[in-house]
């Protein structure tokens, strides 16, 4: 192995590092294991396996759930319905009910709601059917 720089780092836990020591760990490029250092100090992040695509190692996906609000009626009309939230505006954004455009966690947890709210509406349209059927 070629030979690199010989800085020591001390990691969050007290241990000391060098370059190699991480490229060897981690079968990472001498870029890969330096932009690893300059983005933590964690020893937990610093030594996790090689990440696919650009995943960032040390982040965990959380979903906040969608709040929907109510339809408003007005005279038996309804206006700003929930079918309204995640429509595509003539920009091409991904846009709200009132045409506020929808961060990326937004649109996560839209989609998450409706498929949760599709799932238990199957659920509970084929429990309505077997009643149907055993009540012939």
């Amino acid at each position: 192995m070629r030979k690199y720089s010989t800085k020591n780092y001390t990691l969050t836990d007290g241990s000391v590092v060098t370059i190699q020591d991480i490229m060897l760990a981690t079968n990472l490029s001498y870029t890969g294991a330096v932009g690893r250092l300059r983005q933590s100090k964690d020893p937990l992040f610093i030594f996790a396996d090689k990440s696919k695509r650009g995943i960032h190692l040390n982040r965990v996906k959380v979903i906040e759930p969608w709040v929907d609000k109510p339809t408003k009626v007005c005279g038996g009309i309804p206006y700003e319905c929930s079918y309204l939230d995640g429509t595509i505006d003539v920009n091409g954004n991904v846009v709200d009910r009132n045409g506020k455009v929808l961060s990326k966690n937004e649109r996560d947890s839209l989609e998450k709601f409706r498929c949760d709210s599709r799932q238990e509406w199957r659920v509970m349209r084929r429990l309505m059917i077997d009643d149907l059927i055993q009540g012939e």
